[in-house]
């Protein structure tokens, strides 16, 4: 189950399974969840335009660093193919 939080805790999410341990499933969730929160913004925009405008690759901009431990919610195809 994926929850959405807003009213209890604010603009976050909280995954929970039916034996309270992280799982794959929960894994891929909060994968998305990552990947929808850090998405490309107004600030990137202007800093990709001002790449472009220098010469530089732009695409170079847009990459992301997601640093996880090696649980195993974190080790299957799924998550890394969404990867």
């Amino acid at each position: 189950m994926w929850e959405e939080a807003y009213e209890a805790l604010g603009d976050c999410a909280i995954g929970v399974s039916k034996n309270g341990w992280s799982n794959q499933e929960i894994g891929l969730k909060w994968l998305q969840h990552f990947k929808h929160y850090t998405r490309r913004t107004k600030v990137w925009q202007r800093t990709a335009a001002k790449a472009v405008e220098e010469g530089r690759n732009s695409k170079l901009i847009s990459y992301r660093l997601l640093v996880i431990d090696g649980h195993s919610s974190y080790i299957n195809i799924d998550f890394i193919k969404y990867c």
